[in-house]
């Protein structure tokens, strides 16, 4: 027995030993890790600002939703905020919030036009998000490599090529609603409190769902400090309501027959049936989203269990319900996941940075993964941008659209390009308009019946479009009325060009 015993801190000796040997080899293997990830975002970042300056100026990333943001921030110029309904043959009808429009039009007095001015305006919103969000990234402790690879992740997904290179209002009220959110975290005071409330009113009149902060800044302050919450609310409803009266006036009245109008349309009764095929369709497109958002699960409930919730945890479920009653939209896309994202992948840093061994080997094999499942869309993006696709665009328009054709797109970024105002705004307002109006609807439709125009724009085929597009974008009518008195008479990348039927 005493040999036996005299033997045993020997091999306690040697398992602690190897212990450490592997815990020294797992620290060098992080290291180098780590410095690999630096090296990698460093490329990434880069190769993402090189597509984002040299394609300023060109139509790569524009969209028909884009055409339409170019449009109100023309009419603003002009000294018209939120065009009307129907005026004159031309019609207005957006759910676009103001401070973006304001600043689209105000940067458009600096390039005098409002392609560049929109892409600019869109790619200086998306990084002071990342900014942002690295800045919560490390204030929860995530070292630098691992912020900015989980940002890379999220900028190279559809999400962040599609809110970042084109024209796209996102990105603004995201960073507006997450600095809110660190400045309460910080708890430095009522001037940080007052501050957080007049940033959250501008989230809410930069995009009409940023509510979540407002919602987690609530919940932690009345969990902590309610005579904070009663000053955070009361300078956040103040600030609201004389943002309210104010773009009001300016408007002449219009803001709030838009925000009135068109904030539910296309809602539906089957709206919350809608949210499984949604989210379902956004799966091959966005596969980081489905990767971030279960690792922001478990982070929330790892932290629930041991008291280590944070004010980024309060607006998980917060985002997550803003993004649901988004969806229940038909037409919503998967731009509005954006914010829900960006905290996600500000979770999921938190959960990277303990040291338990398999979330440090979960978190970075998944979310390398789910980047390489997003390597389709990486490929489109390129081809996107090749030169030979934006020189065919130019093309192509140049051959079936002359100078003075009279034209109706679906894409208001095409007649804007020519110097003219689009006869639509935002076609898919245009069956809402017709509802509350059908006699605007139906001056549209007898133009086209008596070819008022020379070419229709169109960005799908009218017989080969998704189910039920041109029952939201135009509506049943109107493109009855293209299919029944126009042919097709040119195929381009998104554009489909319609001429007069000949008698």
């Amino acid at each position: 027995m005493a040999p036996m015993a005299e033997s045993m801190p020997a091999c306690t000796v040697d398992s602690t030993g190897s212990i450490l040997a592997v815990r020294r080899a797992w620290r060098d293997v992080g290291q180098l890790f780590e410095r690999a990830l630096v090296v990698f975002a460093f490329v990434a970042a880069a190769s993402f600002a090189f597509v984002a300056i040299a394609h300023l100026s060109d139509r790569a990333f524009i969209t028909f939703q884009a055409g339409s943001r170019m449009g109100l921030a023309m009419y603003a110029r002009e000294g018209i905020l939120y065009p009307q309904f129907f005026q004159g043959g031309f019609y207005g009808g957006t759910r676009m919030m103001p401070i973006p429009i304001l600043l689209h039009a105000g940067l458009s007095f600096v390039t005098g036009e409002f392609l560049v001015s929109g892409k600019l305006l869109t790619f200086l919103s998306y990084l002071a998000l990342l900014g942002v969000a690295f800045g919560a990234m490390r204030s929860l402790g995530c070292s630098a490599a691992r912020s900015a690879l989980l940002l890379v992740a999220v900028t190279i997904s559809a999400v962040g090529i599609w809110t970042s290179l084109t024209i796209s209002y996102d990105p603004l009220s995201v960073a507006l609603q997450l600095v809110a959110l660190g400045l309460v975290a910080r708890g430095r005071g009522r001037v940080a409190i007052v501050i957080a409330g007049v940033l959250c009113a501008l989230a809410l009149f930069s995009k009409l769902s940023a509510i979540w902060g407002v919602g987690a800044i609530g919940l932690w302050l009345w969990s902590r400090n309610r005579r904070a919450l009663a000053s955070f609310l009361g300078v956040y409803l103040a600030a609201s309501g004389l943002g309210f009266l104010l773009v009001q006036l300016a408007s002449g009245g219009r803001f709030w027959q838009n925000v009135y109008a068109f904030s539910s349309s296309a809602v539906g009764e089957d709206g919350i049936n809608r949210i499984p095929t949604q989210l379902t369709e956004m799966a091959p497109i966005a596969p980081l989203f489905y990767v971030l958002l279960p690792l922001a699960v478990i982070e929330l409930v790892l932290a629930s269990r041991g008291k280590g919730i944070t004010i980024y945890h309060v607006a998980v479920p917060f985002a997550a319900a803003a993004l649901i009653i988004a969806l229940t939209r038909s037409g919503a896309v998967f731009n509005h996941s954006l914010d829900l994202m960006i905290l996600s992948a500000v979770m999921t840093a938190r959960l990277w940075m303990q040291e338990h061994l398999s979330r440090a080997v979960l978190v970075p094999i998944a979310v390398m993964l789910a980047m390489i499942a997003s390597y389709p869309i990486l490929v489109e993006a390129s081809e996107e941008v090749s030169p030979g696709r934006l020189r065919e665009d130019i093309g192509f328009l140049d051959r079936f659209v002359g100078p003075g054709d009279r034209i109706l797109s679906e894409d208001a970024s095409i007649p804007i390009a020519r110097g003219e105002v689009p006869v639509v705004l935002d076609a898919f307002m245009l069956p809402t308009i017709g509802a509350r109006d059908p006699e605007a609807l139906e001056a549209l439709v007898e133009r086209l019946e008596h070819h008022g125009f020379d070419r229709v724009i169109l960005v799908y085929p009218l017989n080969d479009a998704p189910e039920g597009w041109y029952t939201m974008e135009f509506g049943t009518r109107v493109a009855d009325a293209i299919a029944r008195d126009y042919t097709l008479v040119g195929r381009g990348n998104r554009t489909y060009v319609y001429a007069p039927r000949a008698p």
